[in-house]
């Protein structure tokens, strides 16, 4: 009888350390997933940089761009954002993360959004569905791959 309290006791840490280290994996990687967004935002993508490993594969637009090439992918996306920027200076957009869904298995994760980005100056809409894969090296969380699926809504006829 005590021998199997002390297995159901050691089971029991056993699996509240498992859930506390995943909760904190959790959350560290939603402060990840908001960070990217704020970056995003705000067209700071040397920052957004950090969050990725340096050969993270990017597929979105009908292009994919990776496999060490991460710097360039970076310069090529802050250089159009640049000229977005001087072509409509009062430019402002929003990005909506709606439902994340994040699952962690091991040193690794998949963060599955829809995400929704919409502006001003010119007026646009966008809405993606976005998966990341994260991994975690060295203690902290990194985007290894970014996909994104254009959603797009039907017009039903008038």
């Amino acid at each position: 009888m005590i021998r199997t309290l002390a297995i159901v006791a050691a089971l029991a840490v056993i699996l509240a350390g498992t859930s506390n280290v995943f909760a904190g994996d959790k959350e560290d990687i939603m402060d990840v997933i908001e960070t990217y967004r704020t970056t995003e935002i705000s067209g700071d993508l040397a920052s957004q940089a950090t969050l990725m490993t340096k050969n993270r594969l990017w597929i979105a637009n009908l292009r994919m761009s990776g496999e060490a090439n991460q710097k360039f992918n970076m310069e090529r996306q802050q250089f159009g954002l640049d000229r977005r920027r001087q072509k409509n200076p009062d430019f402002k957009m929003m990005i909506t993360y709606i439902d994340p869904i994040v699952r962690i298995y091991g040193n690794a994760a998949v963060v599955s959004v829809l995400q929704r980005r919409s502006g001003r100056n010119p007026d646009f809409e966008w809405t993606a569905y976005t998966t990341l894969v994260l991994v975690k090296k060295d203690g902290a969380w990194k985007i290894d791959v970014t996909h994104q699926s254009p959603l797009k809504i039907p017009v039903s006829p008038s």
